[in-house]
């Protein structure tokens, strides 16, 4: 979902999303916004992030209209007032409950039209209430629709679960004219209420030809890349350790030749290392790393 986001950085952009005819979808949502938002609008806003944010998220676009008469494709930028930008942070702010986290926006512009690219993370805290209307969404298909009992139910049940997350720190950097030779340590923490255990993590180490090689230092990891056309990605298996509650355990270290004269500070926010990771009774937490972070810190 974030890769269709990290896809958007200019208004050519959506226009080819626009001659494409790309239709909303589960994760797509286009919404006028050329009138100040009143209170109405409000009320969809956090119904609209929190229902992606209980489901599996999604990205939505401030500023395009969509077709009068099939209201799933997009036909044209309309454009975002300049007050509905500083609003929408207050909005989703104060009218969601608990507080939807890591959400990611940008503003695109044009001589003529600004537009409000908002993506939405699938939450491991939900489920989220929209207290406009005290009621809690999920995505279905291109609606966002009120959850019955039994899917609240199921949300609150997953919260009380292990909620494990793979933290990469940089441990050294070494520089040379061909490649700079990074140290990578990957632990695994868990924020969760109850022990992880099962658990299965996996790293996908960035693409050709921005890595030269890499090599395991510690800990123990079996190589999947033939499983993933070709990209290198490292899998860690622990069926037997339990990861308790606040635990942050090391469990590998490589070391990555990135090739120097490929790093451009253009690309540092591009996701180059990305991962996975699985357990008993929870749903797979995925993240990743950026160039930036990869190679300055």
């Amino acid at each position: 979902m974030r890769e269709f986001f990290e896809g958007l950085k200019t208004m050519r952009d959506i226009d080819v999303l626009i001659s494409d005819g790309q239709r909303e979808s589960e994760t797509i949502e286009y919404k006028e916004a050329r009138n100040q938002f009143n209170d109405p609008d409000k009320n969809e806003i956090a119904k609209d992030v929190s229902a992606m944010a209980n489901s599996s998220g999604g990205t939505i676009i401030y500023g395009v209209a969509t077709d009068p008469i099939d209201k799933t494709k997009p036909a044209g930028i309309s454009g975002i007032m300049t007050k509905n930008i500083e609003s929408f942070s207050r909005v989703v702010n104060s009218r969601i409950q608990p507080v939807v986290r890591n959400l990611d926006q940008r503003v695109l512009s044009s001589d003529k039209f600004q537009v409000l690219v908002v993506y939405i993370p699938q939450s491991a805290y939900s489920p989220h209430q929209n207290l406009s209307d005290k009621r809690y969404y999920h995505r279905s298909g291109i609606e966002s629709l009120p959850m019955g009992h039994d899917l609240v139910e199921l949300h609150f049940g997953r919260r009380l679960g292990p909620l494990l997350s793979l933290i990469v720190e940089v441990i050294d950097r070494t520089r040379t004219e061909t490649a700079t030779r990074v140290a990578l340590r990957f632990l695994i923490t868990n924020n969760g209420q109850r022990v992880g255990r099962f658990v299965e993590a996996i790293v996908f180490l960035p693409e050709p030809p921005l890595y030269v090689t890499h090599a395991i230092t510690s800990g123990h990891a079996v190589s999947i890349s033939n499983l993933h056309q070709g990209r290198a990605t490292l899998q860690f298996v622990d069926n037997v350790g339990a990861f308790h509650r606040g635990m942050n355990k090391s469990v590998l270290e490589i070391s990555l030749d990135v090739a120097s004269g490929l790093v451009e500070p253009t690309k540092f926010g591009l996701p180059v290392i990305q991962w996975a990771i699985y357990a008993d009774q929870m749903e797979r937490q995925t993240g990743f790393v950026t160039l930036g972070d990869l190679i300055t810190g």
